[in-house]
C-alpha cells in the first residue's frame, strides 16, 4: 500500500472500505497511511428502529433524514416562531378609512397575536392583545390624515416572535359636508313621490308634499343663515309671493323687519300692498344672485308679468345662496318637455303655496307657508 497515492475505495484497498451506508470519499483526497480514507455518513441509508412517536409524527422505519426533517417540521415554530408577513392594508397605504380593519397571515405554530397601533413608531399602544383571530377593526375612529404605525407579534408557549415589522398607513382627509339645501330636498321628495314626470302629477306630488309637511331630526341640510343682527337670526327661510308672506309677518307677530336677506320681484301694486303692510324695511345686501335667476325665469317662461303681478320674495337665505334658481333648475331638469306657459303656472303655483325652512332645537320642519302657520312646532 507504498504506492498508493489516491483515495479509490472502490477499486483500490486503501485502508478503506465501502460499507453501503456511507458515502465513499471523492478520488481527489490523498490516503493518509494508516489512517482509514474518511467517508460520509449518509443518513438516508440509515432507519429508525425505536419506538413510534404519535406526538412528534416519527415512526419506526423512518430514515435518519425523514425523522430529521420531521422534527424540524414540529419543533421549528416553537423554537423559531416566524411573524406575520402578508398585510392589509399594505404598508404606505394613504387614504385609508378611520375605522379600518388590519389583516395579517396566520403564522405557523403560532398561538396568538398581539396588536400594536399608535402615531410613534414603534408603536407601543397595545390595542389588542392575545388574539387567536387574524384581524382587528379599529372602533374608535382615527384622526383624520395622520401617519400611524402598527405591528402584529405572534406568540406561543415558547415566547414571542422577535423583530417583527412595523408598517404604516395614512388615514384619509374627511371632506368638509357640502350641505344641501332644504328646497332642493323637499323638490326632490316630492318629485320621486310622484307617478309619473307630468306636469299634472308634478304639481299634485309638490302640493301634497308641502301641504303635509316634514320634520327632520338627524340631517345635514343648510339652515337658514344671516349676517345681520338679532332677533332675525331666529327667523325661517321663506321662498313664495309677497302676499303669503305677510302672512308669515303677521303670524311672526312683527310689523318691522330687519331683513338679513330679503329679494323682492314683483308688481308695483303688489309690492306697494306688501311694502305698506310691512312697514320699515331694512335692506341689508343679500348674499346671492336673485336677479340673476329671476331673469332666468324671465326667459324661460310665457308671461313674467304674470307671475309679478303676485311678486317673487325671498326672505333669509340658504347656505347663501337662492332658492329661485334651485325652484327653476330642477323643473327644467325634470321636465324637460314643459312648455314656457306650463312652467310658468308651475312656478306660481309653488308659489302660492310658499316653502318654508324653520330650524330649532336640531330640528328642521319644512312645509308650505299654510302648514307653518297651522302647525309650526317651534313659535
Amino acid at each position: 500500500m507504498s504506492n498508493c497515492t489516491t483515495c479509490k475505495c472502490k477499486n483500490q484497498p486503501c485502508g478503506c472500505e465501502d460499507q453501503g451506508l456511507t458515502t465513499a470519499c471523492p478520488p481527489t483526497i490523498p490516503c493518509d497511511d494508516p489512517n482509514a480514507c474518511p467517508e460520509t455518513f449518509d443518513a438516508k441509508c440509515v432507519y429508525y428502529n425505536g419506538i413510534s412517536d404519535d406526538c412528534t409524527g416519527i415512526e419506526s422505519g423512518m430514515t435518519v433524514t425523514e425523522v430529521i426533517e420531521q422534527l424540524e417540521t414540529v419543533l421549528g415554530p416553537f423554537l423559531c416562531l416566524q411573524c406575520p408577513s402578508i398585510f392589509m392594508p399594505v404598508s404606505g397605504a394613504v387614504d385609508v378609512s378611520l375605522t379600518p380593519t388590519l389583516i395579517w397571515n396566520p403564522v405557523a405554530g403560532a398561538t396568538a397575536y398581539d396588536v400594536y397601533l399608535g402615531t410613534v413608531t414603534p408603536p407601543t399602544t397595545l390595542v389588542l392583545g392575545n388574539t387567536t383571530a387574524t384581524s382587528y377593526t379599529v372602533v374608535t375612529p382615527l384622526l383624520e390624515n395622520t401617519t400611524y404605525y402598527w405591528q402584529i407579534v405572534s406568540q406561543n408557549a415558547g415566547g414571542e416572535a422577535l423583530n417583527c415589522s412595523i408598517l404604516e398607513f395614512t388615514t384619509l382627509t374627511v371632506p368638509v359636508p357640502v350641505c344641501t339645501s332644504p328646497v332642493q330636498y323637499i323638490l326632490d321628495i316630492a318629485i320621486n313621490a310622484s307617478p309619473t314626470n307630468t306636469y299634472v302629477d308634478i304639481l299634485a306630488s309638490i302640493t301634497s308634499t308641502l301641504t303635509n309637511g316634514i320634520i327632520l331630526t338627524e340631517c345635514d341640510l343648510c339652515c337658514p343663515d344671516c349676517n345681520g343682527q338679532a332677533p332675525q337670526d331666529s327667523d325661517p327661510y321663506v321662498l313664495g309671493n309677497t302676499l303669503n308672506f305677510l302672512d308669515i309677518i303677521t303670524y311672526l307677530g312683527q310689523g318691522q323687519t330687519w331683513a338679513c336677506c330679503l329679494n323682492v320681484e314683483a308688481s308695483l301694486i303688489a309690492y306697494s300692498t306688501f311694502n305698506e303692510a310691512i312697514g320699515d324695511i331694512d335692506f341689508n345686501t343679500c348674499c346671492n344672485e336673485f336677479s340673476t335667476c329671476t331673469n332666468d325665469i324671465s326667459d324661460a317662461v310665457a308671461d313674467f308679468s304674470t307671475i309679478l303681478a303676485d311678486g317673487i320674495l325671498e326672505y333669509n337665505s340658504l347656505n347663501e345662496d337662492t332658492s329661485v334658481c334651485i325652484l327653476l333648475d330642477t323643473l327644467q331638469s325634470i321636465l324637460p318637455s314643459l312648455t314656457p306657459l306650463q312652467l310658468q303656472n308651475l312656478i306660481i303655483a309653488i308659489l302660492d303655496l310658499g316653502i318654508v325652512v324653520d330650524c330649532s332645537n336640531g330640528q328642521i320642519m319644512i312645509s308650505s307657508i299654510p302648514t307653518y302657520i297651522t302647525y309650526n312646532p317651534f313659535p
